[in-house]
Parts: structure tokens; C-alpha cells; sequence
């Protein structure tokens, strides 16, 4: 399957023969003696992170069974314990992401968060600049409360209606770049507001936990959070109507759209 997947047609020659040098190269750091002054189980670690980002980067399998051949190649190969790599999926964190998943699920499954969007946009059609408003403050308040990739990924539809509706020119509308640079940067910025964003922060305070026994409370982070991540957003606003000055007017079918 590896190799299937490797050698599919769409990758270059020369992109074919990098990937597998370098997977070559992982292959050989975890079967060979490793040189002086790195241990066994440190060669064999660099190994294994050769090969993983080398599948993660050209993206010759899919992700997630990139990650999945991390966790059993660690044990596999005595770097890690079995116990202790099965470990890591016991934490508070990975919980926490988990339910986090599953409320994001319900709302793009029922279409509530499609609602909650077309709420917001249609109270921002009254001009191309409330419009990029509108999609910049929608993807930075729906990232409060679902991860942002999966805010990034149901709004990206509705922009892209929006704008073929005005009929933008593609790569080349000014409005039409505000437009989806909005998309991005609010759910980028919103995902910080609060523990909901993303899966960093989750991590980096299980992390912290476990490395000093401290904590933060999810209000004690959105107190702190939510702020900041209403701050950068204005700034992506400035930075946006700055640059992207709206090449016409009249938005009357996006409204309609909406």
C-alpha cells in the first residue's frame, strides 16, 4: 500500500526519488549502529521522525495513518515503551479535544453552525467592506466555540458562493482575496478566544500540568484569551482594508444570496 500510494502517478520523478532517499535514510538510521556519541534508542528516534514528517510532507499516505505508524513504530522498535506511548491517549487533553470534536460534529451536522453563520452575514451585506466584516467577525465568533479548521472548512463555501455570485475575477479581485484572507484570519485569531479554538492550548496546559502540577481554568483563559483575539481581529481588518481596497460597490446579489 506504501508503495502504491508513493509512486502514484501525480508525484513528479524527482519528487519520487527525494521521498524515498529519505525514507531510505530513516530506514537506515533505525537498522544501523548509530554513531559515537548518540545512543541506540536516540538513532532509532530520528529515524522514525525522518520517516513520519518525510509521509507527512509529501503526503504519500493519508495524515492520520502517518500518525498511526508513529505510535507503533516507537514500541516497535524498543525507542519507547508500549505503555508509555499508549499513555499519551489517556490524558485529560485528548479527552477534552475528543468532546470538543463531537459538539463541532453535532453543529455542522444539524447545520447549526451554517445558521449561525448566514445569522451574522446577512447583518454585514450593506457594502463589499461590511461584507468582509461580516466574514472576518462570523469565523473569529464561531471559533470561540468550535475548532477553527472546521470553521475554516464551512465557511469556505459560503465565500466562495458569495463570491462568484459578484461575479470577482479569480486571483485577481481585491474584494475577492479580502474575502477569503477574512475567512482565515478571523478563524486563526477567534481560536485563541477560548480552550474551543484549537488543540493547542488543551495541550500546552496538560503539558503544564503535568510538568508543574498548575492548571488554567477554561474562564480563566477566556478571560485572558478573549481579548487578544478581539484585538487581532481589528488588526486583520485594518491590515485588510488597507491593502484590498473593494473593486465595486454594489453587493445587492450577495444579499440576496444570504
Amino acid at each position: 500500500m506504501l508503495i502504491k500510494y508513493a509512486l502514484r502517478p501525480k508525484l513528479s520523478w524527482l519528487t519520487k526519488t527525494v521521498m524515498c532517499s529519505l525514507l531510505l535514510l530513516g530506514v537506515v538510521l533505525l537498522l544501523v549502529e548509530p554513531p559515537a556519541g548518540l545512543s541506540a534508542a536516540g538513532a532509532k528516534c530520528l529515524g522514525v521522525a525522518v520517516i513520519c514528517m518525510t509521509l507527512w510532507v509529501f503526503a504519500s499516505i493519508p495524515l492520520a495513518a502517518t500518525s498511526l505508524a508513529a505510535i507503533v513504530l516507537l514500541p516497535a522498535f524498543n525507542i519507547v515503551e508500549q505503555n508509555r506511548v499508549f499513555a499519551y491517549f489517556g490524558n485529560s487533553a485528548v479527552f477534552f479535544l475528543l468532546g470538543v470534536f463531537i459538539l463541532a460534529g453535532a453543529m455542522m451536522h444539524t447545520g447549526l453552525s451554517k445558521r449561525i453563520a448566514l445569522f451574522f452575514l446577512t447583518r454585514f451585506d450593506a457594502s463589499p467592506r461590511m461584507v468582509v466584516i461580516g466574514i472576518l467577525f462570523t469565523c473569529s465568533f464561531l471559533s470561540f466555540f468550535m475548532p477553527e479548521h472546521g470553521v475554516a472548512a464551512m465557511m469556505f463555501p459560503v465565500v466562495m458562493e458569495i463570491a462568484q455570485t459578484l461575479k470577482l475575477e479569480k486571483g485577481k479581485s481585491p474584494l475577492a482575496i479580502a474575502m477569503f484572507l477574512a475567512m482565515a484570519w478571523g478563524a486563526i485569531t477567534g481560536g485563541i478566544g477560548t480552550l474551543l479554538g484549537g488543540a493547542r492550548a488543551p495541550l500546552a496546559l496538560e503539558l503544564l500540568h503535568e510538568a508543574y502540577g498548575r492548571s488554567i481554568s477554561f474562564a480563566d483563559w477566556a478571560l485572558a484569551a478573549a481579548p487578544i483575539a478581539v484585538t487581532l481581529s481589528g488588526v486583520a481588518y485594518v491590515i485588510l482594508s488597507r491593502f484590498f481596497r473593494p473593486e465595486i460597490d454594489d453587493v445587492t446579489p450577495a444579499r440576496l444570496v444570504l
